[in-house]
């Protein structure tokens, strides 16, 4: 009999004015796909611009996404994906009319994102769906890619910029609203992976790990994704030192820039901070995150965001805000036009000059998604003869057989607007945060290889800790007698503390230097192929910095 998501009872955090709700998985996905279907039939009425071809291919991508929730494994043995061997990475969609959002809603390619109405419509159908499986890696290792479909801060915001009335009232009403929402969310996605026969192992993506408390909403070993960023922007940093040109770019202009430079003092960016642990100039602009700096050796708090570029020229945007560099500009003459308020051209003209100074060969490694740089802004500069160079950290490893695409077997889109990266089958090419979920499934793989040569797979059980322990040792003894490789047993350990224990507390610094000693172990062994640290930037040009194990 084939599997079905089962009929069990869950009780949310939340209540209705005291009153818990109780639902079950059956009736609640009945009642989403029921709720998705009308509010489709609704749109079809209201938005008479919107084309047939959009309409009916949505439609048939809701019900997709239902079928799944019914038998997850017939859409998996579909794809070929090993379902005894599945690592799941969860991301939220990175903008209504992104590559993901047009992938489970085709209306999004013709939704008018500037017309309210038309956002409103489209944001209450996404709020139908539940957490949907966008993207697969297949090859050497098994990692689905699901999009939880709402961006909670971002319909928060919709919402709150539509409401009518008591603000305080409904403010409450909607805190209520979107948290009940999240659990209904967590509650579906947990019997989802239910069906699975492994426990998997979770990455989460973007706004995710502070909306699931860093995972500890969720019942499996987790990691927030935030140490491979770290260490691939830390890479960045460390090889765009050694780009003769790029520099040539920075320092020709004007004297030296000697700074790194970090706007986001989150767990991204105070992390850089941290392990760099040199001579740095930062910016927030919540004043307690700069607070946090003022005391540091060798770390200069900058009073504003522009004080930054003057004085580095690598900088680190680790922000969730669009930095728009004509919205700044503007705001600068304002702010020296109340001063001298009958010059405004010659205003005009100073911030001019103090952009160029400032920004004009700048090298931004941006690692917002969606990006905090936008095409736009780069145009307004272009206008003004400022050239920046805009670079997205990711990671590589070269010689995988590794195909990413959607489940309509499409090439994935890594949505790197205005650029695109080559295409390369061979290559597999990610942001940081998926890059952990992907090293540890490599990882896993590799075991199950030698635990398959010894004629072990009764050790298979990484949650028990007397079969992790037999397992370390068989692993470290085939290390050592058959592969012939330096390493010691504390270096086993390692790993398997690190891959399998679950990562809830947020980023530390320590986290980020485990995870470094982990890919060079990792690289030691040759478990996994030449590591590089790729980068795509704005103008279209493309370049690696390999890494080998003999480095």
């Amino acid at each position: 009999m084939e599997p079905t998501v089962e009929d069990q009872t869950f009780t949310p955090e939340v209540t209705n004015g005291g009153q818990q709700e109780i639902f079950s998985a059956e009736r609640l996905l009945n009642k989403m796909k029921q709720k998705a279907l009308k509010k489709l039939e609704e749109i079809k009425k209201k938005l008479n611009n919107l084309a047939e071809d959009q309409l009916q291919r949505t439609e048939e991508s809701i019900n997709l996404i239902f079928e799944i929730y019914e038998n997850p494994y017939s859409f998996l043995d579909e794809k070929g994906i090993d379902v005894n061997n599945l690592n799941i990475f969860l991301v939220p969609p990175r903008g209504n009319n992104s590559a993901e959002a047009k992938m489970f809603l085709p209306i999004a390619e013709v939704i008018n994102f500037e017309d309210p109405a038309q956002v409103k419509c489209y944001m209450e159908l996404l709020s139908c769906l539940p957490p949907i499986p966008i993207a697969y890696y297949k090859g050497l290792d098994n990692m689905l890619v699901i999009v939880i479909p709402v961006d909670l801060v971002s319909t928060y915001k919709l919402f709150r910029a539509l409401a009518e009335g008591d603000p305080l009232f409904f403010k409450t009403r909607l805190l209520w609203r979107l948290k009940k929402d999240r659990n209904k969310r967590i509650f579906l996605l947990t019997k989802l992976l239910s069906k699975f026969p492994s426990t998997p192992f979770l990455g989460l993506g973007a706004t995710l790990p502070g909306l699931f408390k860093y995972g500890q909403l969720l019942e499996y070993p987790t990691t927030t994704g935030h140490a491979g960023t770290v260490n691939c922007i830390l890479r960045l940093v460390e090889s765009l030192r050694k780009d003769q040109e790029l520099n040539a770019i920075v320092n020709g202009n004007q004297k030296p820039k000697n700074k790194i430079g970090v706007i986001g003092l989150g767990r991204i960016g105070k992390s850089v901070v941290e392990i760099l642990a040199e001579d740095m100039i930062v910016y927030d602009s919540r004043k307690e995150k700069s607070a946090e700096m003022q005391n540091r050796e060798k770390v200069t708090v900058a009073e504003n965001w522009l004080d930054v570029f003057k004085k580095s020229k690598i900088v680190v945007l680790a922000i969730t805000t669009p930095l728009d560099f004509e919205k700044l500009y503007w705001e600068r003459v304002a702010e020296l036009k109340r001063n001298y308020p009958s010059d405004e051209q010659w205003i005009k003209s100073c911030v001019k000059q103090e952009f160029q100074m400032a920004l004009d060969g700048a090298i931004i490694i941006d690692d917002s998604e969606p990006g905090a740089v936008t095409p736009s802004s780069i145009e307004f500069l272009r206008e003004m003869g400022i050239i920046i160079t805009v670079i997205k950290p990711l990671a590589g490893i070269d010689n995988s057989p590794i195909i990413r695409s959607t489940f309509d077997d499409e090439k994935y889109d890594l949505g790197l607007n205005p650029t695109t990266l080559p295409d390369k089958t061979s290559e597999c090419i990610m942001y940081g945060c998926e890059f952990e979920v992907y090293i540890r499934s490599m990882f896993i793989n590799k075991i199950k290889e030698i635990l398959g040569l010894c004629n072990r797979n009764d050790l298979i059980d990484y949650n028990n800790k007397k079969s992790k322990d037999s397992l370390k040792r068989l692993i470290y003894d085939y290390i050592i007698k058959e592969e012939r490789k330096n390493i010691c047993y504390e270096d086993v350990n390692l790993l398997f503390e690190y891959f399998f224990s679950s990562y809830k507390e947020g980023l530390t610094p320590e986290r980020v230097k485990i995870f470094q000693k982990v890919i060079k172990i990792l690289e030691q062994l040759q478990w996994i192929g030449n590591l590089s640290y790729p980068y795509v930037t704005v103008n279209g040009s493309y370049e690696e910095e390999s890494r080998h194990a003999e480095q």
